[in-house]
């Protein structure tokens, strides 16, 4: 994960007291969808198995799914892409709306494209951040840490617990509905629960060497700069559909309620039966 620079932290910071909303004016509302990835991209420390969502019943599901969250009326939707993949996203995005691209098994795919095309936005924003930290990679490498300071066998029990947790993820949803999941996946509880993961990182360093601190830090920052990446794309009226990881969903939804920017909307208000 990452940390944001000094001076883009500053920039960040200036930019947010200059543009503190005048009082009584419209602010854009916010919704966040969290998600797992459909595809299984195995890019996380513990990760579902997710069976094959392009089959006839998965699709008549999604379908559901996206139109209960179409409800919300988004004008924007932002997706887990970085802002240098968006002449991609574009594209594929006009081709989807054209005919000439068949959705892929990837949640931006079936949530993010489709629901896009139904309500004829004429984009999405590509709004992640994957750019490396800053320093070396052994400062944010808590599993190192951990053999090399006799933490190994509490490592063991780290990696157990998120393994376990991803099994029992797995279990809920090939025995219910992607809209079940959703809206189980979506509540406070689930949000609490999921960022539990990362403070239990924070145990894996001392007071010189921090690297599950670090790694911590990195992730807060990473979600900083996709809030901002939304912010700075957003208009006073806008109803925007935030689509990422459920693991973001907690900071994303801290972060947009503390920086007083958005009107927050609750997610399970439009998965509700």
């Amino acid at each position: 994960m990452q940390y944001m620079s000094l001076s883009r932290f500053f920039s960040i910071f200036w930019m947010t007291l200059l543009a503190i909303p005048a009082f009584g004016q419209e602010k854009p509302q916010i919704m966040i969808l969290g998600t797992t990835h459909f595809n299984n991209p195995n890019h996380d420390i513990s990760n579902m198995v997710i069976d094959d969502v392009l089959t006839p019943e998965r699709q008549q599901q999604i379908r559901l799914l996206v139109g209960a969250i179409a409800r919300f009326k988004p004008t924007r939707i932002a997706i887990e892409l970085p802002p240098s993949e968006q002449s991609a996203l574009d594209q594929r995005y006009a081709d989807y709306r054209a005919g000439r691209y068949s959705l892929t098994s990837n949640e931006r795919d079936q949530l993010g494209l489709r629901l896009a095309a139904m309500l004829q936005l004429p984009r999405l924003d590509a709004v992640d951040y994957k750019e490396g930290p800053p320093g070396p990679d052994e400062a944010y490498d808590f599993s190192a840490y951990a053999a090399a300071h006799g933490q190994q066998k509490q490592f063991d029990g780290f990696l157990a617990a998120g393994k376990q947790y991803a099994a029992d993820e797995t279990t809920y949803l090939h025995t219910h509905t992607m809209l079940e999941w959703f809206r189980h996946a979506n509540t406070p509880q689930y949000r609490l629960l999921n960022n539990k993961f990362y403070f239990d990182m924070l145990r894996f360093g001392d007071n010189k060497i921090n690297p599950g601190a670090n790694w911590v830090g990195g992730w807060h920052a990473r979600n900083l700069i996709i809030l901002e990446n939304v912010w700075r794309l957003s208009k006073p009226n806008d109803r925007i559909l935030v689509i990422f990881g459920a693991g973001h969903t907690f900071l994303l939804n801290q972060f947009s309620s503390d920086s007083g920017e958005f009107n927050v909307i609750d997610t399970e208000r439009y998965l509700a039966p």
